[in-house]
Formats: structure tokens, sequence, C-alpha cells
């Protein structure tokens, strides 16, 4: 995906941060401050050290600024950080989930609409049948 951004200038409307790089304070120093401007880190370094914050805080100070519209790919660690379990919940939408909040009272009907559409393309899928 970086790749795509970077170099092929595509989907520059998304925002692709990798939480690897999160937990290095090079990334907070120098990376974050000129490429992610418009997000808010809530500390000095993903992670439970001095001046660290762990993913509900990073969620909750950013969930609103992007309008409710955060992805993951792949999945929540929750060996590491269960911090954003009694808060937020994943919604999958293909190979990404749809991360949103729980007592989230404004859903903005175009989000739901393509979570909706995701889930009944996925309920589609499994009830396909092999045929020989």
């Amino acid at each position: 995906i970086r790749y795509a951004q970077e170099c092929e200038r595509i989907r520059l409307d998304v925002t692709v941060i990798d939480m690897n790089y999160m937990s290095g304070e090079w990334f907070h120093e120098n990376f974050a401050l000129h490429h992610y401007k418009h997000v808010k880190f809530p500390g000095k370094i993903y992670g439970p050290t001095k001046g660290g914050y762990n993913i509900r805080q990073f969620l909750k100070v950013n969930y609103h600024r992007f309008q409710r519209k955060l992805f993951i790919f792949g999945y929540m660690r929750t060996d590491y950080d269960k911090s954003w379990i009694n808060n937020f919940a994943l919604a999958p939408c293909g190979i990404v989930n749809i991360i949103y909040m729980k007592n989230d009272t404004q859903k903005e009907p175009s989000y739901w609409n393509l979570w909706n559409k995701c889930n009944s393309s996925l309920n589609l899928i499994s009830n396909l049948s092999i045929v020989n």
C-alpha cells in the first residue's frame, strides 16, 4: 500500500499507519511529524512505557477526525493491547475490518451502508456451494 501511494500516487486520500512503526521513538520524532500531520498521537510512543499510549487512546482521539472511517488490515492484537475491547469493535468488510465505537449513536449512514454491503457479500460467498 505504501508503494502504491508513494510511487504510483494511488489512493492518496487513504492514511496508512503501521502499528509496528508507532512503537518506535524515531517514528514519532521524525516520520509522524512530517507525514501524518492530520493524525493525532496521544503520546510519544505506542506501548506501555513512560509517555506511551495504548490503541484505545489513539482510536478515541482520531475516531471523529476521520469521520468514523477507520479500518484495520489484518487483526487487532489482543495479546499485547486489550485496551480497545470495551470501547471499540470490529466489523468485517472484505480483507479489512471497520473499527467502530460501541456506543456511537450517530453513525453515518454511508458508513453502515458500506458495512451492510460488505456483510451481504460475505454472506453470499459463504452460502455458495461447490458443484462438481
